[in-house]
């Protein structure tokens, strides 16, 4: 059954243990809203992990706070958002770089949602739109 509340916002710091525990969360916000069988839910939780794991890759040294939240724009679309304060980067030129295996995945789940980046007041922003009826990074209409 689904909640009053749709959706998930998670602060945490940007390590390989929070990494798994955020996308275990997403995962489980996910089932309840919209079933574990929806490929949606293991592309959003995926990404959440890699995210998290090439964001402290990226800063390793650095204490790096991150504000990840998912919600539903509409019934057919679920929205990760995830902002970090870490350096600066941008997801997707980071996933065009394959030398790890999360950077691998990335570039695998980017062309499964639609990705948009944004750096903004000193903060690295990221938006994935993983659609129900998207193959190949294309709305299927």
């Amino acid at each position: 059954p689904r909640s009053k509340t749709r959706g998930l916002l998670l602060s945490l710091e940007a390590t390989g243990e929070s990494a798994a525990r955020a996308a275990a969360r997403v995962g489980e916000t996910l089932e309840r809203e919209i079933g574990a069988a929806d490929r949606r839910t293991l592309w959003a939780s995926l990404a959440t992990e890699e995210l998290l794991t090439v964001t402290a890759d990226i800063n390793r040294g650095r204490r790096v706070r991150v504000e990840l939240s998912l919600d539903f724009p509409d019934e057919d679309t679920v929205r990760l958002i995830f902002r970090d304060d870490g350096r600066i980067f941008d997801f997707a030129a980071a996933a065009s770089d394959v030398n790890s295996l999360s950077a691998f995945v990335l570039t695998r789940l980017s062309c499964r949602s639609e990705q948009h980046s944004l750096t903004a007041t000193g903060n690295n922003r990221s938006q994935l739109l993983f659609l129900k009826d998207m193959k190949n990074g294309t709305r299927n209409n």
